[in-house]
């Protein structure tokens, strides 16, 4: 049963490069946390800068069973990011590893040409982190910064009004939740589970649901968007097609312009995405979806 479950998450790189890429991610991930992506250089440099520093620092400076168990760190690291692994709701677990070497050796090593430069590094380090953590515009993680609360609640004023919604992010569809106060009763409201699938509420559904349902067209629809994996993002894909041929006129919004869509493009593989992290269509399925005549004659006379 052991090796099943490890066998079912194994994903092994597909390129050298790759591989090489997402472990410096997640081991700078791992000193700066998500607030400070990489792909701002001016804060990311000066971190990596700081976070190898320490590294070579604590290397040298400690002796015996703590440089074994640093070495035992970098190992089970690299060992749980080959086969990915590693994720970044992870490194929780992987950072106590590191801190205790690094801990041992600013308390036991003397020189303080060793152990002020390692102060200063991690410090640099953590203040990084910090800041972005106050200034919240540098996340990795898209989900910090996305709007979905203000999308929620334009979604509930046009399910509210008549429209269906149709959407793959569970951001969303949690903020939705507590917009539409879904399933609705006639006590105190309280929160149960979210939307769409362990509550219902009528014209909510995600694209399998509304297949399911026999892909079923309101007057109007909203196509909601957000970050997912490949398999969802063509499942919304599809179910776009399928309106985008039943429906008439539709209005599209972009928000959340995603700040590493070029890096992502160049480095990861089979990357389909998009430069947005959401994407919005409003459907108008109670219009004619045939496109009117250019001939200046109305349909029907001669």
């Amino acid at each position: 049963m052991f090796l099943r479950e490890i066998h079912a998450h194994l994903v092994l790189p597909g390129s050298a490069r790759f591989f090489f890429l997402n472990t410096a991610y997640n081991f700078y991930v791992l000193f700066v946390s998500q607030s400070v992506a990489p792909w701002f250089w001016r804060l990311s440099i000066p971190a990596t800068i700081g976070i190898v520093a320490l590294s070579i620092f604590v290397f040298a400076g400690i002796r015996g069973v703590a440089r074994r168990f640093l070495i035992f760190s970098f190992l089970l690291f690299v060992l749980m990011a080959f086969p990915g692994i590693v994720r970044t709701e992870q490194l929780l677990l992987l950072g106590p590893w590191f801190l205790l070497p690094m801990a041992i050796a600013l308390g036991t090593i003397e020189k303080w040409q060793w152990r002020i430069p390692m102060a200063i590094a991690l410090a640099a380090v953590a203040a990084i982190g910090w800041f972005g953590i106050l200034n919240r515009r540098y996340y990795a993680d898209s989900r910090f910064f996305e709007p979905w609360n203000t999308v929620a609640q334009d979604a509930s004023d046009a399910l509210r009004n008549g429209s269906g919604v149709i959407g793959n992010d569970d951001s969303f569809f949690f903020y939705l939740t507590y917009a539409l106060k879904a399933p609705q009763s006639n006590s105190s409201w309280r929160f149960r589970s979210s939307l769409p699938r362990q509550v219902q509420y009528p014209s909510v559904w995600d694209p399998q649901q509304w297949e399911e349902a026999g892909s079923p067209n309101t007057a109007s629809v909203l196509w909601i968007r957000g970050s997912s994996p490949p398999e969802e993002f063509a499942a919304m894909n599809r179910v776009g097609e399928k309106l985008s041929e039943a429906c008439g006129d539709r209005i599209t919004r972009y928000l959340t312009r995603d700040p590493a869509y070029t890096w992502k493009q160049r480095f990861v593989p089979s990357f389909s995405g998009t430069a947005w992290h959401i994407e919005i269509r409003q459907y108008f399925c109670g219009q004619n979806a045939t496109p009117p005549s250019t001939s200046g004659v109305p349909p029907g006379t001669k």
